[in-house]
């Protein structure tokens, strides 16, 4: 076989040139006394100029016996290509060369924060845009970037991961520039972590029918089909009520279609899911406070227009990460799974606020809703332990399960609790029926007053105010200090 990927004449398959020409190592390899890269001749260094005497396949040849790759030696005599091979971010304010190397004449500086395409990459160098002209850069002062478009209101952290430290907030169809991805999560160039399901990556390829998710029927006339998941992007054509589409990608509030031909997206909120994503109901549950519900699962999606009351009864169609999805109102959103009791689960609660005695002969529930299904009585007089508190209702333990009363049937005896420890209120806060910043605010406590301490869970405390068991943020208060016999 003969190769003739540079001008000159072939000799037992190797393109000879006629003159030798000027290569330059872009980074640290070893040659080769054979193009199979086998036995090392020697190590060359980054910066090294070497003359190019033939070529095989990806294989330049520079002595008699030796050989190295293209990959790593740049061939001053290649011809560069016009069409552009991406898009890359500069980390840090850098020097373009003429040629992939220190040693050669400065061409532009380029500032940090910049995007610009690149043309050709080899070792650790690229070929960029830059003034007009292309320079090289050193590798290590740029990011090879995609771009991307939020998909649904959300935000970003330091670390790829949900956490109290948000770097930045992004609205849906905003776009991104992506660096790298961990984890399910993308980098962004100011250092933020942005979840990989609320953003569409732009360079992707259409998926094939094999990756369809679901179907779903068109819900009215007016929508528009978009040819990227933005209401910025071009529309292609109008949606028709009652047609069923295939789905094939979703992403934020996004469904991707096959429509005339072409993959092209449309609004969720456009079309009522009937197989796979959907995939029928799961089980149904009760609000356990008044609450936002949220565009997805995690805290790093924004709230939903979709408001529900505590003791609210809603179907479950997923379940994903501790977050149930329901739908209230004509749409689907997400409820935390600590704001939801399941029943599906008759999920253990996992703390116990206290006991009380009954005051009352009282209805026992299955859930905190009158219409729910009734389990018995308990007796005026019978003490039990108390674990959830909803509206007017509370979670007891009674005959071997779960369940709910009437919380005017009992009183909470302060007695039986076991205080554990005194804090001091470092902040004015507020005190809640639960754990969690959706539970009801019942009470404020004023900063530098002190407040007992009962019971803990997560990051709240278990206190006692106003005749009741409620919970306060530990981040509002000191480390408790505990009680010495």
């Amino acid at each position: 076989m003969y190769y003739f990927d540079v001008v000159g004449h072939s000799t037992n398959g190797v393109a000879m040139e006629d003159e030798p020409r000027l290569g330059i190592v872009t980074r640290s390899i070893y040659s080769y006394s054979t193009h199979n890269g086998t036995e090392h001749v020697r190590r060359l260094e980054e910066g090294t100029e070497v003359q190019i005497i033939g070529k095989s396949g990806i294989w330049l040849q520079i002595g008699e016996n030796e050989w190295v790759s293209s990959n790593s030696v740049y061939d001053t005599f290649a011809t560069i290509s016009t069409t552009s091979l991406g898009t890359v971010y500069v980390k840090n304010d850098t020097q373009g060369y003429s040629y992939p190397g220190t040693a050669y004449s400065k061409t532009a500086t380029i500032l940090a924060g910049t995007q610009t395409e690149y043309y050709a990459k080899c070792g650790n160098w690229y070929l960029v845009a830059a003034s007009g002209k292309n320079v090289w850069v050193r590798g290590n002062n740029v990011t090879v970037s995609r771009a991307g478009i939020v998909t649904a209101t959300c935000r970003s952290y330091k670390t790829p991961e949900i956490s109290v430290n948000i770097v930045n907030s992004y609205s849906e169809g905003a776009r991104v520039v992506l660096l790298g991805e961990q984890n399910g999560w993308y980098q962004l160039p100011d250092g933020g972590w942005i979840s990989k399901e609320l953003v569409y990556d732009t360079t992707l390829a259409d998926p094939s029918s094999s990756e369809r998710i679901g179907s779903g029927v068109t819900l009215a006339y007016g929508g528009y089909v978009y040819t990227a998941p933005s209401g910025e992007s071009q529309k292609i054509s109008y949606l028709t009520a009652g047609k069923t589409r295939n789905l094939y990608r979703q992403s934020g509030n996004w469904y991707e279609i096959y429509t005339n031909g072409q993959f092209a997206w449309v609004r969720a909120s456009d079309y009522n899911v009937t197989t796979s994503v959907q995939r029928g109901r799961l089980s149904q549950g009760y609000l356990l406070a008044d609450i936002n519900t949220s565009l997805g699962p995690g805290e790093e999606y924004m709230n939903s227009t979709v408001t529900l009351a505590c003791g609210t009864l809603s179907n479950v169609y997923e379940i994903r990460n501790g977050w149930y999805k329901v739908y209230r109102q004509g749409v689907y959103s997400w409820v935390d799974g600590q704001y939801f009791y399941d029943l599906s689960t008759g999920k253990d609660p996992g703390v116990k606020m206290g006991s009380a005695v009954m005051t009352a002969d009282a209805q026992v529930y299955e859930a905190p809703y009158p219409s729910a299904a009734k389990l018995g009585t308990v007796k005026t007089g019978l003490r039990r332990n108390v674990y959830l508190r909803c509206g007017d209702w509370v979670q007891i333990y009674n005959g071997g399960r779960y369940c709910w009363i009437y919380a005017k049937d009992m009183k909470m005896d302060l007695s039986v609790g076991k205080k554990t420890g005194v804090a001091l209120v470092l902040y004015e806060s507020n005190l809640r029926t639960g754990p969690g910043k959706g539970f009801m605010v019942k009470g404020t406590a004023k900063a530098h007053s002190t407040v007992n301490i009962y019971g803990t869970w997560g990051e709240w405390y278990l206190t006692y105010r106003m005749g009741e068991y409620l919970w306060i943020n530990a981040m509002q208060v000191s480390s408790p200090r505990a009680l010495t016999n």
